[in-house]
């Protein structure tokens, strides 16, 4: 069994009243909804390389962005710059496919603040992604109203990742939210799988592979 195959099976579902979920899952009382990652170790799922961000992360990241049907005026990504070196992180892909024009706010519990750039529209935050309402403070003092790209690779809890799900609510049309590491942490697993499949697309990467994984998901 991997860690996707174990998280799945520990499952419970409760009912929903979450836009976009059909249920809302829980792994208690097995293990605890603001755990990060199951604490068996030594099992299939994780990339072996032992890199944060893989080759196929940054591909499937590349592919998400793609989806966009128009240029994007706003890019967030929850959890910022996080691999060995800049070069591998997932920031490095971001900033190098938006448009010079996009704004993009990266949201971290640590001081990125060196990455920031204004004259390349380029902010960093400080704070929980829990903190919505700095956030959207600091959105909208910026000019903006809706997202149109966000990445999630954060602190990977079941609740952590259901709170970040509620980010739709401020998603334009052509929305798309994409999650790392989703074949071995429970918030991503759990949460993805409970997806209204009517109302959005689920695509995964890495699924059954050796890989950290990625999950993208946009409106029907």
């Amino acid at each position: 069994m991997n860690y996707h195959e174990l998280i799945l099976n520990s499952i419970t579902k409760h009912p929903s009243n979450v836009y976009g979920l059909k249920w809302v899952p829980s792994v208690e009382p097995i293990y605890q909804d603001t755990t990060d990652w199951p604490v068996t170790r030594g099992m299939a799922g994780a990339n072996e390389s032992g890199r944060h961000f893989s080759v196929l992360n940054h591909e499937a990241l590349t592919y998400a962005y793609n989806k966009l049907k128009s240029p994007p005026k706003l890019i967030v990504e929850i959890g910022v710059d996080r691999s060995e070196n800049y070069s591998l992180s997932s920031t490095s892909t971001l900033l190098k496919l938006k448009p010079t024009d996009c704004v993009y706010i990266g949201i971290d519990i640590e001081d990125k603040s060196s990455l920031q750039n204004p004259s390349e529209n380029i902010f960093t935050i400080q704070t929980d992604s829990a903190d919505k309402n700095k956030i959207y403070e600091y959105i909208n003092a910026l000019g903006l109203n809706e997202i149109d790209f966000m990445f999630v690779d954060g602190w990977h809890s079941i609740n952590q990742v259901l709170f970040e799900w509620t980010y739709w609510e401020r998603m334009s049309a052509q929305g798309v939210m994409a999650f790392h590491d989703t074949n071995c942490h429970f918030g991503p697993v759990a949460v993805l799988d409970a997806i209204d499949t009517d109302l959005f697309s689920v695509e995964y990467f890495g699924r059954g592979e050796v890989d950290w994984g990625v999950g993208v998901v946009q409106r029907l």
